[in-house]
C-alpha cells in the first residue's frame, strides 16, 4: 500500500485516487494566477505507483474495447457512483481488489462488472453486482455476484445493511 503524504488526498492509498489526480502526479505542476509555475516534488515511490495504475487502466480500456492479447484477462469496471476500470489475471484477483478498495458499494446506483476477455478479444460478463437502477438479469441468467467465501450475494449483503 502506498499512502499519499501531502495535499487534499493526504492519508489515502494511491489505488483509491481519481485517475485525474494520478495523471497530475506524473506532471505535478502547481499554477497560481500571476505567479510562475511550480513543479511539486512528488516522492518517486508515489510517482511509480501512480504510473503503474495508469498503465493498467490504459491496458484494461484497450482490452475491454476488444484489443487482442496473448492471454485471457479479467477486466473489472465500476459504474454509477463508482468510476474505475482495471485488469487482473483472474476473477479472484479482481474480487480481492474490489473488497479491499471499495468497502461500500451503493445498492441503488452502482454496478460492477467483471469481463472475461479472451486472447482473441471476445468477451463476456462472468460476475456482476447490479444495483436497483440497473437490470440484473441481462447476463444470460448470471446471478448477482458473491465475494469469495460468502454465502450471499453482494447485493443481498448490501440490502441487509
Amino acid at each position: 500500500m502506498t499512502i499519499i503524504n501531502f495535499g487534499k488526498y493526504k492519508g489515502k492509498d494511491v489505488k483509491k485516487l481519481p485517475v485525474e489526480y494520478l495523471h497530475w502526479l506524473q506532471n505535478p505542476i502547481i499554477r497560481e494566477k500571476g505567479k510562475a509555475d511550480i513543479l511539486f516534488n512528488v516522492p518517486e515511490t508515489i510517482k511509480e505507483e501512480s504510473k503503474k495504475i495508469i498503465e493498467n487502466i490504459d491496458y484494461a480500456s484497450k482490452r475491454n474495447g476488444g484489443a487482442v492479447s496473448t492471454n485471457t484477462d479479467y477486466i473489472i469496471v465500476g459504474m454509477g457512483d463508482l468510476n474505475f476500470i482495471h485488469c487482473f489475471p483472474s476473477v479472484e484477483h479482481a474480487l480481492d481488489w474490489l473488497q479491499k478498495t471499495h468497502e461500500w458499494i451503493d445498492p441503488e446506483d452502482d454496478r460492477v462488472l467483471i469481463w472475461e476477455v479472451l486472447s482473441s478479444g471476445h468477451k463476456k460478463v462472468v460476475w456482476h453486482f447490479s444495483g436497483w437502477h440497473w437490470s440484473y438479469d441481462e447476463f444470460d441468467g448470471l446471478e448477482q455476484g458473491k465475494y469469495i467465501g460468502h454465502e450471499r450475494s453482494v447485493y443481498e449483503e448490501m440490502m441487509e445493511d
